[in-house]
């Protein structure tokens, strides 16, 4: 029960953040106050993921590149590297920092923008000598059952 006790506390305040940050957006693409909340943004899901040392890191990859189908994902990224971005046709390292969150903007959040908000294409990549251990908290629009 502690284990689960702490996710579910970390949980509940990584989706205030995300609220928050979701606010401040909303507020600057002009949208009503609590725009996300409510009905937007009941669906969320914490991912965590392990990624070995590999001895050639040219021979797997970590998570192929991918844009995240949601709304917003938060990421802890850990203290070793492996985050990438794909900007301007070449992959460039995010460097981690201690106690710092990487915000990503989803593909429902570009809709809803109408394209005033790219999310990002991205992919994690192993270690030749160190473990990475990564969190990613989403918050996405639910299924619409037809």
């Amino acid at each position: 029960m502690f284990f689960r006790e702490r996710v579910g506390a970390c949980s509940t305040q990584v989706r205030e953040v995300a609220l928050n940050i979701l606010q401040l957006i909303s507020e600057g693409l002009g949208l009503e106050p609590g725009y996300f909340r409510d009905e937007l943004s009941q669906v969320s899901l914490l991912s965590v993921n392990n990624y070995p040392p590999c001895p050639d890191p040219s021979l797997t990859l970590g998570l192929p590149k991918h844009c995240d189908p949601n709304i917003i994902t938060i990421l802890l990224q850990g203290n070793v590297n492996g985050l990438q971005v794909f900007k301007d046709g070449e992959w460039i390292g995010v460097e981690p920092l201690p106690n710092a969150l990487v915000v990503n903007i989803g593909y429902q959040l570009q809709i809803i923008s109408n394209g005033k908000l790219k999310c990002d294409e991205h992919w994690a990549v192993t270690n030749s000598r160190n473990a990475r251990t990564s969190a990613a908290f989403s918050l996405r629009l639910p299924l619409i059952a037809s």
